[in-house]
C-alpha cells in the first residue's frame, strides 16, 4: 500500500520537539516522528508526553 500525503499544522513548540528528535538522530525525519507518536496513541500511550 503507497503512503499518501498529509499537511499538518504544529505549534512553535510541537515543531521544536520533532526537529530536536530528528536532529538527536532518534528519527531520521519528520514523518517518523510522527508516525511514532500516532503509534504510542493507539497502544493506549496517551498520558506519556509526546512533546
Amino acid at each position: 500500500m503507497a503512503a499518501k500525503s498529509m499537511n499538518v499544522s504544529l505549534t512553535p513548540e510541537l515543531r521544536a520537539a520533532v526537529d530536536r528528535r530528528v536532529r538527536s538522530g532518534s528519527y531520521a525525519n519528520a514523518s517518523d516522528v510522527h508516525r511514532a507518536g500516532l503509534r504510542a496513541l493507539e497502544r493506549g500511550g496517551t498520558g506519556r508526553r509526546l512533546a
